[in-house]
């Protein structure tokens, strides 16, 4: 019988534990989040609650069956605030900053109340309507708190769950207009009927001597405002859909989208804060290298330095034993996610970079230098001198009616241009898990399996130049492009369910493969690494909304 008691009291113990280190992390989450939301929105959304609170106060026009009040004049700010947050962060880092304003806003109340309670003799002058402005009234602070609370959580959750059913262009603008007007009208309307339902018919009549909206006004004063406030919208969208674009382009928020996708998922460590951010980082966040198996290359024992003294490969100015200080690195994509990540990782290590995009630059360093093309028109390309040391092929499309074009004849047009040259030391070539399970999209999986074909063949014929030449394929990774699997948590887990190591693989951690492959390897060639945390070798899903 005791050791039945002490066998309870120690599941008792290890529940509470986990549930401890499981809030641990939600805050350091949580604190993360505020570290990484760019500090002008957030002082921009603090700012627009506290205001609109103020403004609530006042009646703009009241008739028979409507009735606008102040407030209305900013709210379209706030909500566009949590559209961006949530496009970009999610809907519960959107719903995070939503309690902070309130938070924020509620002690701008009270500091206001104490003010305005403070007494003044002595003084001539007659502060009655600074009182009764700034004092505020405590049922007009409750109503606007439930309702402004209630609302957010309509916008945010809305916003994504509306994005989520744009799946071949979750980023494009028809997706973030859309989801933007369809939850800024919803969580106004919400927003604006549960405070005039509490205030002007629940507290007003007892509290204001009879004073009262009807139901009418509460609903069409609702309507109104949510069609006002969508037209704001309207207006303000694109300025909001821009600032989405650019975080996009430059990583803002990688770090906690990683950490937060892990800890969801159940794998989160304690202490671990995500992917990081800055160029480089080879600390993903979710693995512990001193004994996870999932670690990146750079945590593993280097190859003896080689013996360069004849090696063919070695062209003017490089000089492989002695690191990487004046390679010259050609990667295409690189505006965004994995080839964005890489070219920042061998700037970090002192490399050349020459990046080829169909979209302009996002990277600013004087060693990087971007051309503007498309990989799939041979023609198109720039002329590089002098030629690369080391090229990643990595520019690819996915179920975009271009995948063969773009993703194997690019990847064949860049090789054959700038690879077959005595500088050459190494060429990788970005293809996919899905090469080898064949789940995913029929063009995608084409064109990634020819990715790896092709490899091989270059891998022969570049032989002669002491160049390896190998492909990666990645699993799963922590991208924008992603977000309609990561983003749900009933999909998320389902991939989770079918991933040994219970994580994705992030940018960074990618890059530093990348890095591997390239400027460490000496010897293998010919190969494609396969990394996707044992999805594959230990089970093979392919999850994707349908």
């Amino acid at each position: 019988m005791k050791n039945k008691i002490d066998r309870e009291q120690v599941d008792r113990d290890l529940v509470d534990r986990e549930r401890k280190s499981r809030l641990r992390e939600k805050v350091k989450l949580t604190t993360l989040l505020f570290r990484t939301i760019p500090s002008p929105v957030v002082a921009l959304f603090v700012i627009s609650v506290v205001t609109m609170n103020l403004l609530a106060n006042k009646t703009l026009v009241q008739t028979s069956w409507l009735a606008i009040d102040g407030g209305i004049l900013v709210s379209w700010i706030s909500f566009l605030c949590m559209d961006v947050v949530t496009k970009r962060f999610g809907p519960r880092a959107a719903t995070k900053m939503s309690v902070f304003a309130i938070a924020a806003n509620l002690l701008a109340c009270l500091i206001f109340y104490v003010v305005s309670i403070i007494p003044t003799p002595g003084i001539d002058a007659d502060y009655t309507a600074f009182n009764t402005i700034f004092g505020g009234t405590w049922f007009i602070l409750l109503s606007s708190t439930v309702a402004f609370f209630l609302s957010s959580l309509i916008n945010n959750f809305l916003n994504f769950a509306v994005g989520a059913l744009f799946r071949r262009n979750p980023d494009g603008r028809a997706a973030f207009f859309m989801r933007s007007y369809v939850s800024t009208f919803a969580g106004q309307f919400a927003d604006n009927l549960i405070f005039a339902v509490l205030t002007f018919t629940v507290f007003a009549p007892i509290f204001w001597d009879g004073f009262r909206w009807t139901f009418v006004q509460c609903v069409t004063c609702s309507l109104l405002g949510a069609m006002l406030e969508l037209l704001m919208e309207v207006v303000f969208s694109p300025l909001g859909y821009m600032v989405c674009r650019r975080w996009e382009r430059d990583n803002v928020g990688n770090e906690y989208i990683a950490a937060e996708a892990a800890l969801y998922s159940g794998k989160a460590k304690a202490g671990s804060t995500g992917a990081g951010a800055e160029a480089g980082s080879s600390d993903t966040g979710t693995t512990d290298k001193g004994t996870d198996p999932s670690a990146s290359p750079a945590a593993l024992p280097s190859a003896p330095a080689a013996n360069t003294g004849t090696d063919p490969a070695e062209g003017p100015g490089t000089d492989r034993a002695n690191g990487s200080a004046g390679l010259k690195v050609l990667i295409s994509g690189t505006s965004r996610g994995i080839g964005r990540a890489a070219a920042l990782k061998y700037l970090k290590e002192g490399c050349e970079v020459v990046g080829i995009d169909r979209l302009g630059s996002t990277i600013d360093h004087p060693a990087y230098t971007h051309f503007v093309a498309d990989v799939a028109d041979a023609a198109a390309l720039p002329e590089i001198e002098p030629a690369p040391n080391i090229i990643f092929v990595n520019a690819g499309v996915q179920n975009s009616g271009d995948d063969i074009s773009v993703n194997l004849r690019g990847a064949i047009n860049v090789t054959e241009k700038y690879a077959f040259q005595p500088r050459i030391q190494a060429v990788l070539f970005n293809a996919s898990a899905s090469a080898r399970s064949g789940f995913e999209f029929p063009e995608y999986v084409a064109s990634k399996a020819g990715v790896v074909g092709y490899m091989k063949n270059a891998a022969v014929r570049l032989a002669k130049y002491g160049a390896v030449v190998n492909a990666i394929s990645p699993g799963g990774v922590l991208t924008e492009s992603n977000r309609p699997v990561t983003e749900d948590p009933e999909l998320w887990a389902r991939i989770m369910e079918a991933t040994p190591l219970k994580k994705w693989l992030t940018e960074d951690e990618l890059a530093e493969w990348v890095w591997f492959l390239t400027a460490d390897n000496r010897s293998a060639s010919g190969i494609d690494v396969l990394v996707d945390n044992g999805e594959l070798a230990l089970n093979s899903t392919f999850v994707w909304p349908d």
